[in-house]
């Protein structure tokens, strides 16, 4: 079963002593078990801050394959993860969602533009501010969850209209990926039985579209046929 929000970004302003920002906004977010730079529940990964290759990726799978101790969450830490290839992002993916029990994997960047739009989408993205060192709660997700809760209930004449704003690539990507934070971030944590299946399986259909657009796909026609999955429209 996947464990959701179990996978943060944590974005820094600046990329000097992102390992000492991270142990401190650690204690923002994690009070009672927080990280420090010698925690033996702590598997750090970039210390070097170069660029992380595929293997690296494979292995902290290795090490995660194995429980953590509902004792001590056990985290990992991957420091400036904007240096991540893409060969290694898309393996990281299903790590991201599924670390394993009692385990938290944080992506900490100053460039968290540069992570794929599938990794951001899988995450918890916490930006912390330079004046406050502390949690900047940028939570733009009403406006997101309006948006994806016009896409529903629409007829199939409906869905086809509302998919013409996504002729450009850039806004059905954004569009896109705003909503998969928002249902993954706002709504999933609040729904349970039912509900919660329907909102995994419309987020699920969210990031299938999401990564298909980055293949050569026209935006608009992608997002037509999103819309008619969501509404179970047959267009024929």
């Amino acid at each position: 079963m996947t464990t959701y929000l179990t996978s943060q970004i944590w974005a820094f302003p600046n990329p000097i002593n992102i390992q000492a920002d991270v142990c401190k906004a650690s204690r923002d977010i994690f009070p009672t078990e927080f990280i420090t730079a010698n925690s033996s529940h702590v598997l750090w990964i970039n210390l070097e801050l170069a660029t992380i290759g595929i293997e690296a990726v494979r292995v902290l799978q290795a090490e995660l394959s194995f429980s953590g101790s509902e004792n001590h969450t056990r985290y990992a830490v991957i420091l400036q993860a904007d240096q991540l290839t893409e060969q290694a992002q898309h393996a990281l993916l299903k790590l991201l969602e599924e670390p394993g029990e009692y385990t938290q994997i944080i992506l900490a960047t100053s460039k968290p533009q540069r992570l794929l739009a599938t990794i951001r989408s899988r995450c918890i993205e916490q930006v912390f501010s330079n004046d406050q060192g502390g949690l900047a709660n940028s939570h733009q997700h009403e406006k997101a969850l309006e948006m994806f809760d016009s896409w529903l209930g629409l007829r199939l004449s409906e869905a086809v209209t509302a998919a013409e704003q996504f002729k450009k690539r850039d806004q059905a990507k954004e569009a896109l990926e705003n909503v998969c934070r928002a249902l993954r971030l706002d709504r999933m944590p609040k729904s349970t039985g039912s509900t919660l299946h329907s909102t995994h399986g419309q987020l699920q259909l969210c990031l299938d579209a999401l990564e298909l657009l980055g293949k050569n796909i026209n935006p608009q026609l992608l997002m037509e046929d999103l819309l008619f999955s969501l509404n179970n429209l047959d267009e024929n």
